[in-house]
């Protein structure tokens, strides 16, 4: 039973202790990603996605922020992740706007944001740090250090979810 249980907490998010027997209050699946990239730049993500997934880490891509907030905010998230990459100039709905949901949703309390963005004067880093941004990260950057970014970030977000 206790494997079971064991199974079954992995399963829907990995972060909390289940009873033996205890059933999930819905039947759709909590999907999990290690980063979520937000950004609709396909040459962006066709560098960023193989440079993650050979450092070990499980992707998933948006294009819109919208479609991402369906995924990852409201009260029944469907995908979980400790790491979310999100560009400002979205289409529909601008990086800002998708951070500031995050946060109304709660989703920063398990999740950090690192902006990653062309927007880099100092009135847009801090917007984005006060809205609960985790880093910011101007476009163009270097590919080692958004990988050092992005492994410190994990590394301070597993630390956070073992307290």
């Amino acid at each position: 039973a206790a494997e079971g249980a064991l199974r079954l907490a992995r399963k829907t998010g990995g972060n909390r202790v289940l009873p033996a027997g205890w059933e999930p209050p819905c039947t759709q699946p909590v999907e999990t990603a290690d980063i979520v990239l937000v950004d609709d730049d396909e040459a962006l993500l066709s560098l960023l996605v193989p440079s993650l997934h050979t450092r070990g880490y499980r992707t998933v891509c948006f294009q819109d922020g919208e479609q991402a907030l369906r995924r990852l905010g409201g009260p029944d998230p469907q995908l979980r992740t400790k790491l979310i990459l999100l560009d400002v100039e979205l289409p529909g709905m601008d990086g800002f706007a998708v951070l500031r949901r995050l946060s109304a949703d709660g989703v920063l309390a398990e999740s950090l944001v690192v902006m990653l963005t062309v927007r880099s004067g100092e009135s847009e880093v801090v917007s984005a740090l006060e809205a609960g941004a985790f880093d910011h990260v101007a476009k163009p950057f270097s590919l080692p250090v958004l990988m050092q970014r992005v492994r410190r970030a994990i590394e301070v977000q597993l630390s956070r979810s073992n307290c």
